[in-house]
């Protein structure tokens, strides 16, 4: 997943973050709420082999966003103010992913399995660290929790949020897209978790799939198991 699909990622980090109180989000398309996603965006993810209610469980939505592309919003933590991804069900039309106009800072995603009560490395000890949200959704059918950190370049405050979310973990995966730029960004990235004494296990999605989402699910679970 490639940072030329992440619209903003790069040229925006330079402008000042949003005040904290700052918590606009995109407008739901489908009324009431309690349906968070229409029914293109429900068939584009079971296309894709991808759940529908993990998604909904951890706050996806759908929206259509200012360009008139039909698009799943994909909420982020790891700051004060708000931050998203909204990601395309139709990729052919538009940005693959779009974000806000603000400074995204130590924002990443999280997808659980299910919805925690408890302390979430005791009831799901493998986490699984990604490029992209929808890769982190296919790592959640698998009973892991998702981590991505939306492009292979992510900003530092939101490397080092990640490195110690996962440090909490008993079992640490880093799953890099199957292409050369990753292959090549992998080491480093280990080099980086191990900078703060965390260990993580780098692996790729084995051909002809690129990514942790393209992977059936068969290949996804020998993927995500542990060692």
């Amino acid at each position: 997943m490639g940072k030329e699909f992440y619209h903003g990622e790069e040229y925006l980090e330079g402008r000042p973050a949003p005040n904290p109180a700052y918590t606009w989000w995109p407008k739901p398309s489908q009324s009431p709420p309690a349906l968070p996603f229409s029914l293109v965006a429900a068939n584009y993810l079971n296309s894709r082999r991808l759940s529908v209610e993990i998604a909904a469980a951890n706050g996806w939505y759908s929206v259509e966003a200012s360009d008139g592309v039909e698009r799943i919003c994909i909420p982020c933590l790891g700051e004060e103010w708000a931050y998203w991804q909204s990601r395309a069900v139709e990729p052919s039309q538009g940005k693959r992913y779009m974000c806000p106009s603000w400074k995204r800072g130590g924002a990443y995603c999280r997808v659980y399995p299910t919805p925690i009560v408890g302390i979430p490395p005791k009831i799901y000890p493998t986490v699984a660290v990604v490029e992209g949200p929808l890769d982190a959704l296919a790592a959640a059918g698998e009973t892991v929790v998702g981590i991505a950190m939306l492009g292979l370049h992510p900003p530092p405050d939101a490397l080092a949020n990640i490195v110690q979310e996962t440090s909490l973990y008993p079992t640490r995966l880093l799953i890099l897209d199957n292409d050369p730029e990753a292959r090549k960004r992998g080491p480093d990235l280990v080099t980086l978790w191990g900078e703060s004494h965390v260990s993580v296990e780098l692996r790729f999605p084995p051909s002809p799939w690129k990514d942790v989402a393209d992977c059936p699910p068969p290949i996804r679970s020998i993927l995500l198991r542990a060692s």
